[in-house]
């Protein structure tokens, strides 16, 4: 009896210390030890109870997290010889937020239960618990995990948290597209895994090899994925593994590409891929709904939707910060707008073949930040696109320029003075075969024009010509009024083949600079046939602008002679000169050359032809009958509309009159050697003595 009552009392002794350390528990935290000589078990102690942890198999408590989602598996192990409660906390991050699975998102093939982090643990057993870190920095961060824990006679909920730790919070709403899926093999270099549609390598991405693609190593910790059979044409409806063996998948690199299926479900997490290359390149589905995709790790997005079949794309919530690669990403595809305005391109260093032969006629882009970029060879290169607005473009780091506007229809590009090509290495065929191209000055594109980076700047004119427009000229208004409109607005019109608003003989005053206020006149806009011809006169073809009185008097020539004809003569220099310089510079950056043909006098043999900016008329130009053998010139020029619309003759000239003045035509007479043709006091047209000082009423044209 005495045994027995000493064996009570041993216990009762036993039992009172036990009880003891439950009170004392109830207010300790955990000291994490590494106890074990070979490593193998991550050992702690709460008072004298004893645990055991393991990060997805590896015995630790602490662990480096990579920017984004981490998904990873905590093993907790109770050493005791009893049940404990237990509670996982971490050390507090602000840059870090730990919370756990209530369940998980398995394919039908797997299905694992995970526990909570504030669950028993039977005696000698354990715990695995699946907890999603976020790392909402720029850089990767360190977590600690630890234990708190107690008797299972003792609530979990009595146990403070020390203010230097969080406890692990339940996911609101547990993920609908965030798929773990697991595998029994080894994780080497080039496992595959088959799931479903979709053929899994770990440690691989899909690469191009000639013109086949083809695994290949890649050097981060994660997974590749393609769908298994691309040739089939059946709906892609199968859950993607976003994580396999808690390995994220990274890389969707030629995912689909050159699928025939007919539609993809696109509903999975992409929020740690990396490369998205060639993902849906000539994939015949007509729709892609990426609204939700999470690219914020993306670095590649190499020709990602090239030679698609979809015709509408949302890339509103494209996250763009950290892509490096945008080369060839809408080649050759079908869309039929876009909306790129929300791109972060701040660190792109690759946009060649971006747009080549998109269909689209019409892309924003004018937020593009090119600062990093090197390459834009062939960036707009075949496409539909009929202008551009790249008043963003900082060029001063692009190397290669190669046939970057090549066959295109594009008629206007507008840019600023960021757009500079001195560092450029390769640009030929820049420009090459862009017909429709023309600068802010009126410079077509010609053959015979430099088709490399000569013409990639503003649009000066003759003196500089370019294909480019300067941006402060895009929102120039419409036209309404040639009498009201700026000068600005009349030239763009002009130059967009815009005019309407515009009558032959409507009229506007200019100042000229040392000759006062005069009247230019809209004196013909179209342009026959004939005006195409080689060796006929320009003069009145196109948009052409004379004056309406008389700017002042000048000798047509200061020697009394009309040998070498127009381009000989003083008064060719003069109107060149003086009077072209004294026109405001908005007027004269506008006007453009114009070939001259003018006849030839009695000591010459054959016409003349020249190029000038400004220039008199012929009498073919005025009157709609003239037949006079005295210009030998008059089959190679055509009447002006202004003057054909009128019906002037040479017996019939009542409106046309600049002013009670007599003014100079530019034909020699071809019977006298002294002698050019004027216009008379009343309209008819007779010989003046080459040095007699008539009325000066040039003419030029705008383009």
């Amino acid at each position: 009896m005495n045994k027995i009552v000493n064996v009570l009392k041993k216990y009762m002794y036993v039992v009172a210390i036990f009880l003891t350390m439950s009170i004392v528990l109830g207010v300790t935290y955990s000291n994490f030890i590494v106890t074990s000589n070979n490593h193998k078990a991550a050992e702690m102690y709460i008072g004298e109870l004893k645990y055991s942890m393991e990060i997805d198999g590896t015995a630790t408590n602490t662990l480096t997290i990579p920017t984004g989602e981490t998904i990873i598996d905590v093993k907790v192990n109770n050493l005791n010889p009893v049940d404990t409660y237990y509670k996982l906390l971490y050390l507090k991050n602000t840059n870090i937020t730990v919370k756990y699975y209530e369940s998980t998102k398995d394919t039908e093939d797997v299905a694992t239960t995970y526990n909570k982090p504030n669950d028993s643990i039977i005696s000698s057993n354990s715990n695995t618990i699946k907890l999603l870190i976020t790392n909402s920095s720029t850089s990767s961060q360190n977590i600690a995990l630890t234990i708190k824990g107690g008797y299972i006679t003792n609530t979990i909920q009595d146990i403070p948290t020390p203010s230097t730790y969080s406890e692990i919070a339940l996911i609101e709403k547990p993920s609908t597209n965030t798929y773990f899926c697991k595998t029994n093999d080894v994780l080497k270099q080039g496992l595959k895994y088959v799931n479903g549609q979709y053929t899994y390598a770990y440690g691989q991405e899909i690469k191009s090899t000639n013109t086949l693609p083809v695994w290949q190593n890649m050097s981060s910790d994660g997974w590749g994925v393609q769908l298994t059979n691309s040739e089939n044409i059946d709906s892609v409806t199968s859950n993607l593994c976003t994580y396999i063996n808690n390995k994220p998948l990274i890389s969707t690199s030629y995912m689909f590409a050159f699928s025939k299926a007919s539609s993809i479900n696109l509903d999975f997490n992409t929020g740690n891929v990396k490369n998205m290359s060639y993902m849906f390149s000539g994939a015949s589905s007509t729709t892609l709904d990426v609204s939700n995709f999470d690219t914020s790790n993306v670095i590649n997005m190499d020709s990602m939707f090239a030679g698609t079949s979809v015709s509408n794309l949302n890339l509103d919530n494209f996250n763009t910060s950290k892509v490096e690669n945008m080369s060839g990403m809408f080649y050759d595809s079908k869309v039929s707008t876009l909306d790129l305005s929300c791109f972060d391109t701040k660190n792109v260093t690759n946009m060649s073949f971006m747009f080549r032969g998109v269909v689209v006629n019409e892309i924003n882009i004018s937020t593009f930040d090119t600062s990093n970029v090197i390459n834009m060879a062939s960036m707009f290169e075949s496409s539909g696109l009929t202008s551009l607005n790249l008043a963003n473009f900082d060029t001063a780091n692009v190397i290669n320029m190669l046939s970057m506007f090549n066959k295109t229809s594009i008629k206007t590009i507008y840019v600023s003075n960021k757009f500079n090509t001195s560092k450029v290495l390769s640009s030929n065929f820049m420009f090459s075969n862009s017909n429709k191209l023309i600068g802010g000055a009126g410079t077509k594109y010609s053959f015979s024009n430099p088709t490399d980076k000569t013409y990639a700047r503003i649009d000066g004119g003759t003196s500089s010509p370019g294909y480019f427009t300067d941006i402060a000229d895009k929102d120039i208004p419409d036209p309404v009024s040639f009498s009201t409109d700026s000068w600005k607005t009349i030239i763009k019109a002009v130059r967009n083949d815009n005019i309407s608003k515009y009558s032959i003989g409507d009229t506007k005053e200019i100042e000229l600079d040392g000759y006062g206020t005069h009247t230019l006149r809209i004196a013909n806009t179209s342009t026959p046939s004939e005006c195409s011809t080689t060796g006929f006169s320009q003069t009145a073809c196109g948009f052409v602008l004379e004056f309406a009185d008389i700017i002042t008097k000048h000798n047509m020539n200061d020697t009394e002679t009309n040998i070498g004809g127009w381009p000989a003569t003083s008064m060719r220099t003069f109107v060149n000169n003086d009077i072209y310089n004294a026109i405001p510079s908005e007027i004269k950056n506008a006007i453009i050359d114009t070939t001259v043909v003018s006849g030839h006098g009695r000591e010459d043999t054959a016409n003349f032809t020249s190029t000038d900016k400004l220039y008199l008329l012929a009498p073919k130009e005025i009157y709609t009958d003239f037949d006079d053998t005295d210009d030998a010139a008059k089959d190679l020029t055509r009447t002006l509309d202004y003057y054909t619309n009128i019906g002037v003759t040479t017996s019939s000239y009542s409106g046309a009159i600049k002013s009670a003045s007599t003014w100079w035509l530019r034909a020699a007479i071809s019977r006298v050697s002294n002698g050019f043709l004027r216009v008379g006091n009343f309209g008819g047209w007779s010989a003046g003595f080459a040095n007699y000082p008539y009325g000066v009423a040039p003419a030029f044209r705008i383009g």
